[in-house]
């Protein structure tokens, strides 16, 4: 069972925001009012009346809460505002939008760590998103709901330093604050142990910093949190690359070994990590796809998921297919029903011209997250393997109009009448300080899946755009047309 939020607001304790809601006659005497208090361990929000002139619940909670440092002020205005806004236009319920931005406003700001430097670049390099920004939101969706998300790499104020050279300290106190805020306990067995697994002992930290190379990485967690009803889905994703270059062994080697271990009669796991391990060993030493990250759900082991995600330099749908199938090895109904869908859904939202052959690969782009991400998900006891691929818009489409568009475009070709017709609006609406005429990385990727039971399922990841120093600029303002052309690059194992 997923938490439920439930924090018992020390700071909001009999403490109303209806003295913050403006109450001029200008706004035609609008009567309304909103109580956050605790109440048997259960925090109540009650709407007396509700009028179309309301301010939203990010600006009443921005106003009636308030920020103890600078810091949580920007990340409240630059990162709390567009996740705000999703809740809004996806029409969750009132009471939850007060409910998740409570949450985010009592345990996730502190986790985003110092706000940008003065020359605009970032406390800590995250590799959250392309621009480094520390949160991710993101919408997924099927024909049967509609969820909105983020993730986010919890930032300490020792990051980076000698004290916390991989900003592996962090992480743990936002999980604490993340526990007291949501009732039934988060069930920490299975983080214990990946967290065992890829986490450096401070006497290898200073090593393994000497090691990585200078255009790699050093993310080693991040969290994420899916808005589902009253319910939040908590899931962490490891990175093995720091333990890669610790130990010599390739991302897919530790995992695998680790996963091998978790296998138990009661917690069955070998029969369907076989085609994932079998396929990813089939290539020659140096060539197979990276392993990017590793995710767990924090509920009972029982009840997780295990998902895999790879990264392949292949931009070619044909070989797309090949990877998203493990080569074959996954052979379903639902696998084959949804390469069918991903024919039309991939050169719509790269604006291919329709005679572009499957087996071309796209335009290169020297860049760390160029090429294509699969995930690979697994669960106990369950021998069938979920795939999904990340189209990469961010790096190969037009402009992020032209992607929101063509999403109408696929959105109504599946049904989704209303979505179609409302998808280019609200995503401008939500993103309108970015040029999304001309730029790209608004939409950083497509998710693409196909479910047995509800068939499509589709994730927009957005970049959020949370900084303004130069290296920001540079990524996040990269015309597409007329930009700098690169030569290809990628990394191998470490």
């Amino acid at each position: 069972m997923a938490p439920s939020y439930s924090e018992p607001l020390a700071f909001m304790e009999a403490q109303s925001v209806k003295s913050y809601l403006p109450s001029s006659p200008s706004i035609h005497q609008t009567q309304y009012l909103v109580e956050a208090k605790t109440k048997d361990q259960s925090t109540i929000i009650s709407r007396e009346l509700v009028s179309s002139f309301i301010p939203s619940p990010w600006q009443v909670l921005r106003d009636a809460l308030g920020f103890p440092n600078e810091d949580q002020r920007y990340w409240w205005d630059k990162s709390a505002k567009p996740l705000a806004d999703l809740l809004q236009v996806t029409k969750y319920d009132i009471y939850l939008q007060y409910q998740y931005l409570l949450l985010y406003h009592r345990c996730i700001l502190a986790a985003l760590g110092p706000k940008p430097l003065a020359s605009g670049e970032p406390f800590w390099k995250s590799f959250c998103t392309d621009d480094h920004s520390p949160m991710e939101p993101s919408w997924t969706l099927d024909k049967s709901e509609s969820i909105i998300r983020f993730s986010i790499e919890p930032i300490g104020r020792t990051a980076g330093s000698e004290a916390d050279p991989f900003n592996q300290l962090m992480v743990k106190e936002c999980l604490s604050s993340i526990g007291k805020a949501t009732t039934g306990q988060l069930d920490m067995e299975w983080w214990n142990y990946f967290e065992n697994e890829f986490f450096l002992p401070n006497e290898t930290q200073g090593i393994v910093k000497s090691r990585i190379p200078s255009d790699e990485h050093s993310t080693n967690i991040c969290l994420a949190f899916d808005f589902i009803g009253s319910d939040i889905t908590i899931k962490a994703y490891f990175f093995p690359i720091l333990k890669s270059i610790a130990t010599g062994r390739t991302g897919s080697d530790l995992v695998f070994d680790a996963i091998h271990r978790l296998h138990t009669p009661k917690l069955q796991l070998e029969e369907a990590l076989a085609p994932i391990e079998d396929y990813v060993n089939s290539f020659p030493t140096g060539t197979a796809p990276k392993l990017e990250f590793v995710a767990i759900d924090l509920v009972a082991p029982k009840d997780s998921r295990i998902k895999i995600y790879y990264r392949s330099p292949v931009t070619a749908l044909s070989q797309v297919i090949e990877i998203y199938t493990l080569g074959g090895r996954l052979s379903s109904p639902s696998v084959l029903a949804g390469i069918e869908v991903l024919k039309d859904l991939w050169p719509l939202v790269l604006n291919l011209p329709a005679d572009y052959p499957e087996d071309k690969d796209l335009p290169f782009v020297k860049h760390r997250t160029t090429g294509t991400c699969f995930n690979f998900e697994i669960r106990p006891n369950d021998p069938d393997v979920q795939p999904k691929v990340y189209i990469p818009v961010r790096h190969y489409a037009k402009s992020d109009l032209d992607i929101s568009r063509s999403l109408a475009v696929f959105f109504e070709g599946q049904g989704w009448s209303e979505l179609a017709g409302s998808y280019v609006k609200d995503f401008s609406s939500v993103f309108n300080h970015n040029d999304l005429a001309n730029t790209t990385h608004t939409h950083s990727h497509i998710g693409f899946g196909y479910k047995k039971k509800t068939g499509v399922a589709m994730t927009m990841y957005y970049g959020p755009k949370l900084f303004s120093g130069p290296a920001a600029r540079k990524e996040n303002d990269r015309h597409v047309d007329g930009g700098e052309k690169k030569e290809w690059f990628w990394d191998s194992e470490l």
